[in-house]
């Protein structure tokens, strides 16, 4: 049949002009019968003549994996006279989107018009991104590393199957929220891990947030989060999205590896102090024995007061000791910086030759820092022994404190750093350097330069001075010597003033006193001490002991004074049976360790740390039998 003459004056085969139009179409669109055999293909492939697939089996084109697939759209087609669609592999490896339409005359269908697609691109690019996804997921679940998403205005908070694993939530409920989330970290953590999230919701920056969470066994582990934070068209915050994990081992590695340190640094304090122990006994049994024979009262006076000078230095060395070996919690106190470098100096001149100068220069007007004092010791003694070793014929240490104001050049070079202002540490000395190829590594841990040693020094001061929003950096001159730099934030606290304090006479008393001592020496002294400031006093020497004088005499005793650690029963354990006699009585404890040992000694009980003075004990003494006498009152 022609095809109409139009204003151009052609004259087309209407056949030839509808073939040309669908050989250019992007889709391959053919003709079927009832047996989905091809009765008219618009092109084919490679050029390939699309006559030469006339009279075939469109099935025959097909893998046998995909022709029943193929063959049940094509019936379905037929019996519901209705669309369909099927996506299928060709025998020549391209995937085909296909839309299978019935043909109607009167009412029967009579055949098929398939107009089918080449997707083989997107099927590509659809399995190369779920091999991706599942390397990801693979990756995800050997991390360990769960995955959270939290949209702020409707409070949804979604957490993928590890991230329930972690905080032990039912891998079938998805109704959570900020508030369930923050009812799974630990109390302790819980108001500082709200308001980094809130302050991220404000800010748009995310922060790195470490905190605890309680297992159902009653197990503490310990949570890195990382995460982001997605603004809305208006900058406002609209999803926080990041990833969470489980690092409680790191934890356990990390305080494994301080403590290790801490050790070391201690056997090396313990030859010195050892020294300085032995020669303050000589002093204060040399002055006491020459005092027996004295008959001068100015000259025997002179002896005691020269044994009483020796017996506090050794007081004090005792207590810096322990407050150096004490294993604690992270206690954060405003610090002066300057005053715990000169305490901590008496020690490091133990850990020091002579042979090796030290030289602080303190910085005036120094802030303070929010820090735990002893861990910020730990850094310094980690840091000049790390000096010592670098000076094996001698040379000079200097320590030096100073305000620095930290800009934003520091934190290119650092991403996480803070600018602001830092009291600057700095110890130099005057060893061999540090090659330029392992300044980079000096921090890793069990890394080291040294013929012998751990490779944890450096290790652990850097990861304290992190923990404390600090950084360290390093510069060395080979055969010249090394510089340390530590940065600490200072706090913007302030101490809260307060008026002076009035030295008050010593009062005694005529109440009576419950001394449990083991130490016999130690129990005559505090009897001694007492009963000349008017008390009367009983003695058990142990904690059992303790516990049946106090039943046979309960009417009588105000105060129990027991020592914390003695054979038989602790003064912890007989005051918890003495108080289950008289819940009310006055008690002290005293130990010789550090009191972070007895923080949970309940209410109503003050302890006193060995060694103390007599004043200091009669006063305590005194304050709590006053104490004692107005809760009775009210």
């Amino acid at each position: 049949m022609a095809a109409p003459t139009g204003t151009t004056g052609l004259d087309v085969d209407r056949s030839e002009w509808l073939t040309g139009i669908l050989a250019h179409s992007p889709d391959v669109i053919s003709i079927l019968d009832l047996d989905a055999r091809i009765v008219f293909l618009s092109r084919a492939l490679a050029g390939a003549d699309p006559r030469s697939f006339h009279g075939k089996l469109v099935v025959d084109l097909i893998p046998s994996s995909h022709q029943a697939y193929y063959l049940a759209a094509v019936k379905k087609a037929v019996e519901e006279k209705q669309a369909q669609r099927a996506e299928f592999l060709s025998v020549s490896a391209r995937w085909w989107d296909s839309r299978i339409i019935p043909i109607e005359r009167e009412g029967i269908v009579t055949g098929l018009l398939t107009i089918s697609s080449d997707i083989t691109a997107r099927k590509r690019a659809e399995a190369e991104l779920s091999l991706r996804d599942a390397q990801l997921r693979l990756a995800l679940e050997a991390s360990g590393m769960g995955q959270w998403s939290w949209t702020v205005a409707s409070d949804r908070l979604r957490w993928d199957p590890t991230a329930k694993r972690i905080f032990e939530w039912p891998e079938g409920d998805d109704d959570i929220n900020f508030n369930t989330f923050l009812g799974l970290v630990h109390a302790d953590d819980r108001e500082r891990v709200k308001s980094a999230v809130l302050n991220a919701v404000g800010t748009g920056e995310y922060p790195e947030l470490t905190f605890r969470t309680v297992r159902s066994d009653g197990s503490v582990r310990w949570l890195l989060c990382k995460g982001r934070v997605l603004l809305d068209s208006t900058g406002k915050a609209h999803e926080l999205m990041g990833g969470v994990i489980d690092i409680t081992y790191g934890k356990r590695t990390e305080a494994q590896l301080n403590r290790s340190q801490k050790l070391e640094a201690i056997g090396q304090l313990a030859g010195g102090v050892a020294h300085d122990f032995n020669n303050l006994l000589v002093a204060i049994l040399g002055n006491l024995s020459l005092a027996r024979g004295c008959q001068d009262p100015e000259e025997r006076q002179v002896l005691l007061d020269d044994a009483l000078a020796a017996g506090n230095r050794a007081a004090e060395l005792t207590r810096q000791l322990l407050a150096f070996s004490t294993r604690q919690p992270v206690n954060q106190t405003l610090v002066d910086v300057n005053g715990m470098l000169g305490d901590t100096l008496k020690l490091l001149r133990r850990l020091v030759p002579e042979s090796v100068k030290m030289e602080f220069i303190g910085g005036s007007r120094l802030p303070s820092v929010l820090a735990d004092r002893g861990q910020l010791e730990q850094v310094v003694v980690n840091l000049c022994v790390n000096a010592r070793d670098a000076m094996p014929n001698g040379g000079r240490v200097v320590i030096q404190t100073e305000v620095v104001q930290v800009d934003e050049g520091f934190h290119q070079a650092d991403p996480w750093v803070r600018s602001g202002r830092y009291v600057l540490v700095s110890v130099a000395d005057t060893g061999v350097g540090i090659p330029q190829d392992a300044l980079d590594r000096v921090f890793e841990p069990f890394y080291t330069t040294k013929a012998q040693g751990s490779g944890l020094g450096l290790a652990t001061a850097y990861g304290i001075v992190r923990r404390h929003g600090g950084f360290m950096q390093v510069c060395s001159d080979l055969g010249r010597g090394t510089t340390f730099k530590t940065y600490l934030p200072v706090s913007e606290r302030h101490a809260t003033p307060t008026g002076g304090d009035v030295e008050r006479d010593v009062k005694g008393g005529n109440e009576t006193v419950l001394v449990a001592e083991d130490e016999p020496r130690v129990r005559a002294v505090v009897v001694r001490i007492l009963e000349r400031a008017g008390y009367r006093v009983l003695t058990a020497e142990d904690g059992e002991h303790a516990v049946r004088t106090f039943a046979e005499h309960q009417a009588e005793i105000d105060l129990v004074l027991l020592d914390c650690v003695m054979p038989r029963k602790s003064g912890t354990g007989a005051l918890a049976e003495i108080r289950g006699q008289a819940p009310h009585v006055a008690a002290i404890l005293c130990s010789g360790y550090s009191d972070s040992l007895t923080s949970n000694l309940g209410d109503n009980v003050t302890f006193l740390a060995k060694p103390y003075e007599p004043d200091e004990l009669l006063r305590i003494v005194r304050e709590e039998l006053d104490a004692r006498q107005r809760r009775s009152v009210t």
